[in-house]
């Protein structure tokens, strides 16, 4: 089987214009691709930055001097004393008996209060 220098000259130019094509498709895709890379490179580190500042906040917002100056402000509550603390043998005993089971009537009247 004898092939023609034409033929064979044919495969080659379409080889080499199919690879062409392949390389320009292939060009685009990879700079797309980096493109894409670096963008999600940026929001990585407007993420990380983000982190710091609220990491940086956190440590402010609970820093022990900061809780301690709200709570005298706010709450006006003071360390507990030991004078302050009971064992059980020293509460006194309650002359109640205990509840185990409270029932409530349910009541219809909120429903014909509200029907004008």
């Amino acid at each position: 089987m004898k092939v023609s220098f034409f033929t064979f000259y044919i495969f080659c130019f379409c080889f080499a214009l199919l690879s062409g094509v392949g390389m320009f498709v292939l060009k685009y895709e990879v700079i797309r691709q980096e493109e894409e890379l670096a963008s999600i490179q940026s929001d990585i580190q407007k993420q990380k930055q983000a982190i710091h500042v609220l990491k940086a906040e956190w440590s402010y917002l609970t820093a022990p001097e900061r809780l301690k100056k709200l709570n005298e402000q706010v709450t006006h509550l003071k360390p507990m004393k030991t004078g302050q603390i009971l064992s059980l043998k020293e509460l006194p005993k309650s002359t109640q008996t205990p509840i185990s089971f409270v029932s409530y009537k349910r009541k219809e009247s909120w429903k014909k209060e509200r029907r004008p």
